[in-house]
């Protein structure tokens, strides 16, 4: 019976981190991190600060937390279950890249205010650009594959990492660029449900990437 109550508090607690993350997540997205404090995240909560400091003693620490959940999500996109999972040809990729930027704007603070959180927080700065490098080489390996298989033109390895940058800096800049035109429309009374704050996935980034990746492929 007692480990029983203990579990229940314990899922509870859990519970409540949760919560924290996600209403954090929405004031960020909504308002930048700059103008929320914790004290605005507790009473957007319903909570005391002191119960939101239990789980998190300040800002940078939600915003680390955030940031490793989001990670991990898009982390579960692009690296492979097993060692035998095929090589996805470029079709496929660019459903990944669309998921990704699907992904960057349900989280798109973390890439608006990316590189002021970044010069704020070196350890978090670091964990970025090493999560930028693993996207990258993980695109350039499917792209030497393509380039091999036949399936893209003979690029040399500069123009084939060229072309990857720019669909990765396409993928993570897109968020961003979809939501200062939702804040425009918003602006002048036509705004949609693609706005900040909203669950939607954002407008469709899907054209755009087809348009750089297209011209490259061989049939």
């Amino acid at each position: 019976m007692l480990e029983t109550v203990t579990a229940r508090r314990d899922a509870a607690g859990r519970r409540t981190g949760t919560r924290i993350l996600d209403a954090a997540l929405e004031l960020f997205n909504r308002d930048g991190t700059g103008r929320v404090s914790t004290n605005h995240i507790a009473a957007h909560l319903g909570i005391s600060p002191g119960n939101l400091y239990y789980w998190y003693p300040d800002k940078q620490a939600i915003v680390r937390a955030i940031w490793a959940r989001f990670e991990g999500e898009r982390a579960a996109l692009w690296e492979p279950a097993d060692d035998d999972e095929a090589l996805p040809s470029p079709a496929a990729t660019l459903e990944r890249l669309v998921a990704s930027a699907q992904l960057g704007h349900a989280y798109r603070f973390l890439l608006r205010d990316g590189p002021a959180l970044a010069h704020t927080d070196p350890r978090l700065g670091e964990a970025m650009a090493a999560a930028r490098g693993r996207r990258l080489r993980i695109l350039g390996l499917l792209a030497r594959t393509w380039r091999g298989d036949g399936l893209i033109l003979p690029l040399d390895d500069a123009g084939l990492d060229a072309l990857v940058d720019a669909l990765w800096t396409l993928t993570e800049a897109w968020p961003v660029h979809a939501a200062l035109g939702a804040a425009s429309a918003d602006a002048g009374g036509a705004g949609g449900a693609s706005g900040p704050g909203t669950a939607d996935p954002g407008p469709d980034v899907a054209p755009v990437l087809r348009a750089v990746l297209e011209p490259y492929l061989s049939a």
